[in-house]
């Protein structure tokens, strides 16, 4: 069976990898969307906010399984905000091992996965949106998850840790 990819041809947006602060030698893959149109809301003087909506896959599965769901919204939300994918360590195109599997014990949790993604979204914040830590902390950038099965224990933990900055979270338990 041929794979074909279902995002609009309009939408030229290949994976890229990025590097976390605590982990700077095991790069990341991450497919990043930009908004449809503006998706920013602005006040006058009032700095811009920004939409992320981040889409997590369960264990064994790439971040392009997302790619139908996200070619679906595209098409049909007129505003549609910008969208992430990304692979955790060891999954679809990131190869990089988490280096805290190389120690002793049971390697990572789900609150290494969440610090993970947290440090994903900084990174993010600040090259796409060029929003520093303490402007995403305040509220500059809101994010949606979208997390299937075992990838819905990075968000939700995440979640519980920060529900200021984090406040949105769709699961889907296949």
């Amino acid at each position: 069976m041929e794979h074909t990819t279902l995002i609009p041809s309009m939408i030229n947006v290949s994976p890229s990898f990025l590097t976390i602060p605590s982990k700077p030698r095991a790069s990341i893959s991450h497919t990043f969307f930009p908004a449809a149109s503006a998706s920013v809301v602005q006040e006058s003087s009032v700095q811009p906010y920004h939409t992320l909506v981040i889409f997590v896959n369960g264990l064994g599965l790439p971040a392009s399984s997302w790619e139908s769901c996200i070619s679906i919204l595209r098409s049909r939300v007129r505003n549609c905000p910008s969208l992430l994918t990304y692979d955790r360590y060891g999954q679809g195109l990131t190869t990089a091992r988490d280096p805290l599997d190389n120690g002793k014990g049971y390697g990572h949790d789900f609150m290494d996965a969440a610090n993970d993604l947290h440090e994903v979204i900084l990174v993010i914040a600040r090259t796409k949106f060029g929003l520093q830590p303490d402007e995403v902390e305040d509220g500059r950038l809101s994010v949606i998850f979208v997390a299937a099965s075992i990838g819905v224990g990075a968000p939700d933990t995440l979640l519980s840790k920060s529900d200021v900055i984090y406040t949105h979270l769709l699961l889907n338990d296949l």
